[in-house]
């Protein structure tokens, strides 16, 4: 059996739950970034404000898509230095990383700034 075993297997898990997390981001930034090829497809929104301003949805996409390499990065990072203080068996204390609250963060003020590009657009 090996030693330690399931906190090994909680750290790859939470490792692979990380790893999900920014594939979605990266999926989505290219979405968001390709959406405005979709807009301008409907006969509809042909005059629309939102299709005029593409530039906005290119960079909220590529500011996405560089959050999912960073969380990746990171993610990597934090799994290698867990299984490596796991695989010492110290005791040590656990001190709690703000990265989690960082990227909540970051995800958030994504979200307000396309809210209020979007709202924007909606009222003009």
């Amino acid at each position: 059996m090996i030693e330690h075993y399931t906190d090994f297997a909680a750290n790859e898990r939470t490792y692979l739950a990380w790893v999900r997390t920014a594939l979605a981001f990266m999926a989505f930034g290219l979405l968001v970034e390709r959406f405005d090829l979709f807009v301008r497809s409907l006969p509809m929104l042909e005059e629309s404000p939102l299709v005029a301003d593409a530039g906005f949805a290119r960079a909220v996409g590529l500011v996405l898509i560089l959050l999912g390499v960073l969380v990746m990065a990171v993610s990597s990072y934090r799994y290698l230095h867990f299984k490596r203080l796991i695989a010492s068996g110290e005791q040590r204390d656990f001190h709690s990383s703000r990265t989690d609250l960082v990227f909540v963060v970051i995800v958030a003020a994504i979200g307000l700034l396309m809210t209020a590009y979007v709202a924007s657009h909606l009222v003009s």
